[in-house]
């Protein structure tokens, strides 16, 4: 069990590790945005439990969800709020410390991110890696790494 700076190490940790098996090398700026994501991702499956995760989380979703709204894109912001709530009522150590979970919430921000963001599909491949990377930190941290394979 860890509490968030040894969570953050263990983003800081897996980032690294993982950087240094991408084949390509990155600008500074990538590097840059591949350790936030690193890091958000080591942080995340906390939002379950009054965090820092959990305050960075909503933090972030306020301004996204008032963006969205100026740009008319209802739907989406609909299905964000919707999913927002998805941490107020989730145990702690729940469905946010399932590794599948990390993998589907990955997913769906591939599927999503492109048509909204105009992020390209081969960048965010590379970013969703390292936000799974730190999220595996963060379950292996608090659970192991034989109870992380537990559904």
């Amino acid at each position: 069990m860890s509490n968030y700076k040894g969570h953050l190490m263990g983003g800081a940790a897996a980032f690294g590790l993982l950087f240094f098996l991408v084949p390509m090398v990155p600008t500074t700026a990538r590097a840059i945005e591949w350790l936030l994501w690193s890091l958000s991702g080591s942080l995340f499956p906390d939002v379950d439990t009054k965090s820092k995760g959990h305050n960075l989380f909503y933090v972030a979703m306020v301004p996204l969800l008032l963006f969205l709204i100026a740009q008319s894109r209802f739907q989406l912001a609909a299905v964000l709020a919707v999913a927002s709530l998805l941490p107020l009522v989730a145990q702690h150590r729940g469905l946010f410390h399932r590794l599948w979970f990390l993998f589907l919430v990955a997913g769906a921000l591939f599927l999503v991110l492109p048509v909204y963001t105009g992020i390209g599909k081969a960048v965010l491949q590379l970013d969703l890696l390292f936000f799974l990377a730190g999220g595996i930190s963060h379950l292996w941290l608090d659970v192991g790494f034989a109870k992380m394979f537990q559904c």
